[in-house]
């Protein structure tokens, strides 16, 4: 079975497990070495210390036969020592994929993409606490700008 995130459903609309309807996009977790290895040669944008890398899915991914979106992430401790930190930026990131997958244009964007998402440089040293609402409100809003970037399909 393939890693779905706990709240993957919810891009699904509220339907129930197994029952997709043909607009919907779910999220999936990247895990094989081979499929993020393919990413990091994938071109990419830039948001402050957040780098997006995406490319199409590819057999290696083994991404299922309904429409879905596969997301890695590349948190080095060296640059985000507590793990409070990088679970956040995990949690943040794929909040703001699932609400973008909600979208029908956002989703059309973002349906057979494999993306990573790299963190490459510390973040900014005002955040004091870890988990702090204006961390949250500062990766959300890198997230989206990233998103943002993402080329367009013609």
């Amino acid at each position: 079975m393939f890693a779905a995130d706990a709240l993957g459903a919810a891009a699904g609309g509220g339907e129930p497990a197994g029952t997709l309807s043909a607009q919907s996009v779910v999220l999936l977790s990247l895990t094989r070495p081979e499929s993020f290895q393919a990413g990091l040669r994938a071109p990419g944008v830039q948001a402050g210390a957040l780098r997006l890398q995406f490319r199409a899915l590819r057999d290696i991914d083994r991404a299922p036969e309904q429409p879905a979106c596969m997301v890695g992430f590349v948190l080095p401790k060296r640059l985000c020592r507590a793990a409070v930190r990088r679970n956040l930026i995990r949690r943040v990131l794929r909040a703001v994929l699932r609400e973008a997958l909600r979208d029908p244009q956002s989703a059309s964007v973002l349906r057979g993409r494999a993306l990573i998402v790299r963190l490459t440089e510390k973040l900014p040293p005002q955040f004091v606490s870890a988990a702090s609402p204006a961390l949250r409100a500062h990766l959300r809003v890198s997230a989206q700008q990233l998103l943002q970037l993402l080329p367009r399909r013609g």
